[in-house]
């Protein structure tokens, strides 16, 4: 029993190719305006928080994004958001502690960031004493 293998071959490459094409189809055309940005998107006082799950760990980070104001901020109309975001459990001792805050001001009419602040809150790791 011969068998070819072009059927498997082929509808491999076509799916590729539209893979490949359908992105471009997604792209602005004519430089147009970009969709209008809601505002009601940025509640103040709302939060969302994440756990973040990394490979077999289940838990290996949380995240903590908050919008905290509305108005003038570095001389122009602005949202203030927050986040903190910080390694746990085994991924925090053994493999890379995170604990850092962010902050970030979006423009309400774009909904572009303006400005960005990054707080980072480390903690030096020694190395253990050699015996010499």
């Amino acid at each position: 029993m011969k068998r070819s293998l072009k059927p498997p071959v082929i509808s491999t490459l076509f799916i590729l190719l539209l893979a490949s094409v359908f992105p471009l189809f997604a792209q602005e055309k004519d430089g147009g305006t970009p969709l209008a940005f809601s505002q009601s998107a940025y509640r103040v006082g709302e939060r969302l928080t994440y756990n973040v799950a990394f490979s077999n760990f289940p838990s290996a980070a949380h995240v903590e994004v908050e919008v905290v104001s509305r108005g003038v901020h570095f001389g122009r109309e602005a949202v203030q958001l927050r986040a903190h975001v910080e390694t746990t459990g085994v991924i925090n001792v053994a493999v890379y502690a995170i604990n850092t805050d962010y902050t970030t001001y979006i423009d309400p009419q774009t909904g572009l960031p303006c400005a960005q602040l990054q707080l980072a809150n480390e903690r030096s790791r020694r190395a253990s004493p050699s015996a010499e």
